[in-house]
């Protein structure tokens, strides 16, 4: 196994890594929005809108790093020529 090989698998994995922990949020979002929209509106409890705003950030953060994956990892692009 060469340097690059082991380069490039690593790349992969993060990518995808990256990308699953992005649509673990958005479900985890889609499931608790409403819960965590009530505890916001009645005032119960600040680190709700935390919450809220912290899954509403990551989750294209991971989708436009799996789209660009080949400008961020330039050894995936080279097995895609």
């Amino acid at each position: 196994m060469t340097w690059e090989n082991l380069k490039r698998k690593w790349e992969l994995c993060t990518s995808a890594i990256l990308l699953t922990g992005g649509i673990a949020s958005l479900i985890f979002l889609v499931q608790y929005t409403p819960e965590l929209l009530v505890d916001i509106y009645a005032h119960q409890d600040k680190k709700a809108a935390y919450i809220l705003v912290g899954f509403a950030a990551l989750i294209p953060l991971c989708i436009l790093q799996w789209k660009h994956r080949f400008k961020l990892y330039p050894t995936l692009k080279k097995e895609a020529r």
